[in-house]
């Protein structure tokens, strides 16, 4: 029986998905676990990461506050953010979604509290218009661009060996 965070770790892959199909793009689900949830025929790699509200006692208020937690790069999670371009984050309850350069994002994670004014995330809540930004576009090739040279010289440098050896 799967768990209670990889059922929701897939429902929030197939809203991601759908949200992006509604918004004109063809995402293709990628079934290797290297980080890459979800690509675009763009070639944009998507990581999506997907939290439930959980209670946040805080004695300096009234009210108590409910806050989501996204987790990047922790210990079950070491290298996810190494071969992805954007993250998508998406806050069940509240159905916002987070859609975030993986450039912007450190090693921690990030907690967003619905109604706190000065939070990093916000900035970036519901910005799907980065997927059609010509200068993610140029990152992505160049990055496509680099690991096609990189893969070449290793490839040359096999041969080399071989025919050195």
């Amino acid at each position: 029986m799967k768990s209670e965070s990889n059922i929701l770790g897939i429902a929030g892959e197939l809203r991601v998905m759908s949200e992006l199909m509604l918004k004109g793009h063809n995402p293709a689900k990628s079934y290797l676990d290297n980080g890459i949830d979800i690509i675009l025929e763009s070639g944009i790699r998507i990581q999506v990461k997907t939290a439930r509200t959980k209670y946040c006692a805080n004695h300096k208020r009234e009210k108590p506050k409910y806050k989501y937690h996204f987790s990047f790069n922790n210990k079950t999670n070491k290298h996810c953010l190494e071969n992805v371009d954007i993250v998508i984050c998406w806050a069940v309850e509240d159905n916002v979604f987070f859609i975030i350069p993986a450039k912007d994002l450190g090693k921690k994670g990030y907690k967003y509290v619905p109604d706190y004014k000065k939070n990093f995330i916000k900035q970036y809540i519901n910005n799907w218009g980065i997927l059609n930004d010509k200068w993610v576009m140029l990152n992505i090739s160049n990055k496509v661009i680099m690991n096609a040279f990189a893969g070449e010289d290793m490839r040359l440098i096999k041969q080399g060996e071989k025919s050195n050896g």
